[in-house]
């Protein structure tokens, strides 16, 4: 996947306006609709799914054979919401979480997927739910 002229142009430009947000979006037979989150202050519309936005953190696998390190994600447990769903969820079957990587001027454009990962040993605290 090849990032758009406008994502290369903030890139290389020295100062921008432009930002990135980066998008989660969590599967689970057991939900009815998908958990969808952005890394903003303020929710977002992508391809006609609203994107609740949340704090979160995303630090993707190593692709690096010798260390192998899996993905971790850490969300703001500050919205009682996230955790009833998760809650529901059998800590034994992992859900499928994808990320992307968007513009805020252009939320319909994806600059980046991590394709389907899985979510799975989750364990939460009163600050933040990690997996």
């Amino acid at each position: 996947m090849s990032l758009s002229s406008a994502a290369i142009a903030a890139a290389l430009a020295p100062e921008t306006s432009e930002v990135y947000l980066v998008l989660a979006e969590i599967r689970h037979s057991t939900l009815q609709t998908p958990l969808r989150f952005v890394n903003n202050t303020e929710n977002i519309t992508h391809s006609g799914n609203t994107y609740q936005e949340s704090g979160f953190s995303f630090v993707p696998p190593s692709s690096q054979a010798d260390t192998g390190s899996p993905a971790k994600l850490t969300i703001d447990n500050i919205d009682l919401y996230i955790m009833e769903k998760l809650e529901l969820i059998p800590n034994s079957e992992p859900m499928e979480i994808t990320f992307m990587v968007v513009l805020a001027s252009s939320p319909d454009t994806v600059e980046w997927d991590s394709g389907k990962l899985y979510l799975k040993n989750i364990s939460a605290n009163v600050k933040q739910i990690t997996g």
